[in-house]
């Protein structure tokens, strides 16, 4: 805190330079704590320039109008009581699913096919005519590791699962999960490349081995992703998720605002104003996963900024 107390009058973008080049040593700050300084630098700018927060990052993004953005909600373990909560509060991406076991993914892909079955026509039954909530399944990397990577196993398991779910677009996090980045990006790009040849409108959301400017970058230019989540405490300061924002926009990435469910109610406050200022396709609902909370702090943080 001496560096930045003695350091004379700068902008909220140089403020949070500032603490990214902070050393302890030979080592820079952890992530978390360059994000939650930052956090502070940013309401401590709109303080002194009497404006919301979203309009000093509107700053570094761009002018556009502040409109909100859709909402993505997890369900954790409890995959089908947490599904009613969420159409009742009428998320708009949804449920997660929490698909990280061969049990829960099934042979073939068999388990999470009928789940994504019961949210359909649990959506049906309760949601009403005018609610289209995008599906998001979380997979921790079932689909390659059930599959062992043949990429027609995958296309047929991905062709079923956009068909089951109709007529509600889906999305993908972490179909495959490689032992590195390198092995990760390409065997993405791979089923990317080969769902685009099949005409299977199945979005791939990149996750895992995607945490930095730099491997978001990497992620972009293979071709890897429609969306990738940027980690909002994995990145540092506010200001690396804003240049993680604009590298998606010029690659034509879809804008994912994420995190982790562990964050703070400030935290994720924070991460909306972003979410908002930046036109995101999707922000995350936090912290935790019991929906209630989570969806309670981000819709009302976001009324708040687009009022």
């Amino acid at each position: 805190m001496d560096a930045l107390s003695g350091s004379g009058s700068f902008s909220f973008a140089e403020a949070c330079e500032l603490v990214e080049r902070l050393r302890v040593g030979d080592r820079p700050l952890h992530s978390g704590v360059r994000y939650g300084l930052s956090q502070a630098l940013l309401s401590l700018a709109a303080a002194v320039s009497k404006r919301p927060p979203a309009q000093i990052l509107l700053d570094l993004l761009g002018p556009r109008r502040l409109n909100p953005v859709p909402i993505y909600a997890q369900s954790g373990e409890e995959r089908y009581r947490n599904v009613d909560k969420m159409i009742l509060k009428r998320v708009d991406v949804l449920p997660h699913g929490l698909i990280n076991s061969p049990e829960a993914f099934g042979a073939g892909g068999e388990a999470v096919l009928a789940y994504a079955r019961w949210v359909r026509e649990r959506i049906a039954d309760f949601g009403g005519k005018t609610y289209e909530p995008r599906l998001h399944f979380d997979v921790y990397g079932l689909l390659g590791s059930e599959t062992n990577r043949d990429v027609e196993a995958m296309v047929r398991i991905c062709e079923q699962l956009v068909e089951v779910s109709r007529p509600h677009a889906v999305q993908l996090e972490s179909p495959i999960l490689g032992d590195d980045a390198d092995s990760t990006l390409q065997a993405l790009h791979q089923l990317r490349a080969a769902l685009t040849r099949n005409d299977i409108p199945l979005a791939i959301v990149a996750d895992d081995w995607c945490n930095t400017i730099e491997d978001i970058t990497r992620f972009l230019d293979a071709g890897a992703a429609d969306l990738i989540q940027i980690k909002t405490p994995d990145l540092g300061a506010l200001t690396n998720a804003i240049r993680a924002v604009q590298a998606c926009r010029a690659a034509g990435v879809a804008v994912f605002i994420g995190g982790s469910c562990s964050e703070t109610d400030v935290s994720a406050r924070a991460s909306v104003q972003l979410a908002v200022a930046a036109g995101a396709e999707q922000v995350l609902a936090k912290p935790g996963m019991g929906v209630d909370e989570a969806v309670a702090i981000t819709r009302n943080e976001m009324q708040r900024v687009c009022m």
